[in-house]
C-alpha cells in the first residue's frame, strides 16, 4: 500500500524505481550488471539477432505512470502536453499487425473518450443507498493517466479472460486428438472433427486479443512542442472494443466446439458400452 508506481506494467524497467513510503517502506533501483540482456526484431542473421545489453535510455522521471510531471490539461477534444525532448520517435510509427487494416481517422468534433471512460469516470463521484447507485453526469472530463489506467484495466481483463479460454481450447483439442486416434465410429469423428475446428478458430480469436498492435504510447504526436494524445486514446478505446468482440465471439465459437465435443464423447461412451455388454 502506499506505492507510487505500477509494477506490472510493461514500461516500469527491470531495475524497479526508487521510493519512500514513510512509516512503511523503501525501494531502490536494482543493479542490472549491464542488462537487461535481449534481442530486437530483426531480418539481420542470427549473429546480428544474439542477446545483447540493452540498458534503459531515459531516465526513471521519464517514465513515471502516476506522475502530474507533464501537467495534463483535458478537454472534450484534445489532450496534450508540452514535450519532452527525450521521449523520440513520437507520431512516427507504424501499424503492425492485426491492427492496420482497422485504421480509421478520429473525427476532430466529437469527444476523444468513448463511454465506458465517461461512465468510469461518473462512477468515482457516484452516490450509494439502499435502492441504487447514481450520480449527475459530471460535466468535466477525465485526467489523462486516469483514462489510461481505466482502459487497461479493461484490457489486462480481456487478456486474462482469452488466455483461460485458449487453454480450455488446448486441453479440448488434445481430447480431441486422442479420440480421433482411437478410430471412433463416423457419427463421434465428425462431432470431434467439428469440435476441434471450433477450438482452433477460438484460439485464432483469443490470438487477436492477447496481440500487441503498436508500441506503447506510440501514437502520441509531436506538434509545436506539444504532445498530442488524442489519437492514442482513439485507437486504444477502439481496439477494446474490438478485443472484446473478438472475445465474445470466441467465446461463443468456444461454447459450440463443446457442446459437439459433449455429443461426441456420450456418442463414444455409448458404442463403448455396447459393445461390453
Amino acid at each position: 500500500d502506499g506505492y507510487p508506481f505500477f509494477p506490472l506494467r510493461k514500461e516500469f524497467p527491470l531495475e524497479g524505481l526508487p521510493s519512500e513510503m514513510p512509516d512503511v517502506a523503501f525501494t531502490k533501483i536494482t543493479p542490472m550488471e549491464g542488462g537487461p540482456f535481449v534481442t530486437v526484431p530483426s531480418t539481420a542473421t542470427a549473429k546480428d539477432r544474439e542477446p545483447r545489453a540493452r540498458p534503459p535510455e531515459l531516465s526513471t522521471e521519464g517514465i513515471l505512470p502516476r506522475s502530474r510531471k507533464f501537467g495534463l490539461p483535458n478537454d472534450r477534444l484534445d489532450i496534450t502536453c508540452n514535450h519532452d525532448p527525450r521521449i523520440k520517435g513520437c507520431g512516427t510509427m507504424k501499424f503492425c499487425f492485426p491492427y492496420w487494416w482497422l485504421t480509421r481517422t478520429r473525427d476532430q468534433t466529437k469527444d476523444v473518450f468513448f463511454d465506458y471512460v465517461k461512465r468510469r469516470h461518473a462512477l468515482a463521484k457516484a452516490t450509494t443507498n439502499r435502492t441504487n447507485v447514481s450520480c449527475i453526469a459530471p460535466t468535466d472530463s477525465p485526467k489523462g493517466d486516469d483514462a489510461l489506467n481505466w482502459i487497461y484495466g479493461l484490457l489486462t481483463i480481456l487478456d486474462a479472460k482469452a488466455s483461460a479460454l485458449m487453454r480450455l481450447n488446448g486441453v479440448m483439442l488434445a481430447a480431441a486428438a486422442f479420440l480421433l486416434n482411437s478410430r471412433p465410429g463416423l457419427a463421434v469423428t465428425r462431432s470431434i472433427v467439428i469440435s476441434a475446428l471450433g477450438s482452433t478458430i477460438s484460439i485464432a480469436c483469443c490470438l487477436l486479443v492477447v496481440s500487441i498492435d503498436w508500441p506503447f504510447l506510440g501514437l502520441v504526436k509531436t506538434e509545436s512542442g506539444k504532445l498530442d494524445f488524442s489519437d492514442e486514446f482513439f485507437h486504444l478505446q477502439k481496439v477494446a472494443v474490438f478485443r472484446r468482440r473478438c472475445y465474445q465471439f470466441g467465446w461463443l465459437i468456444s461454447l459450440l466446439a463443446t457442446m459437439a465435443f459433449l455429443f461426441g464423447i456420450v456418442i463414444f461412451f455409448l458404442h463403448f458400452w455396447n459393445k461390453v455388454t
